[in-house]
């Protein structure tokens, strides 16, 4: 399991508060975590603040997060 640098952390907090619009370029901001996974968080979920890691390719909700801290202290982070 790798665990990212508190740079990373940081970075993916901003990204994730900011919304800017070349992160979300195709409607989601793609995400990895330190188990190895991958997902994304839709700009409707960000733009509502909702911290919902889903599948790639579906609609289908890996985890849901009170919020982006969470999401980012379970290893969560931009890809």
């Amino acid at each position: 399991m790798k665990e990212y640098s508190n740079k990373t952390k940081q970075l993916t907090y901003q990204i994730l508060n900011d919304m800017p619009m070349e992160s979300f370029i195709l409607g989601h901001c793609c995400l990895k975590s330190e188990r190895g996974e991958y997902g994304r968080i839709t700009i409707q979920d960000a733009t509502n603040y909702k911290a919902i890691v889903r599948e790639m390719k579906s609609y289908k909700i890996i985890k849901e997060y009170k919020n982006f801290d969470d999401l980012i202290k379970d290893g969560w982070v931009v890809d």
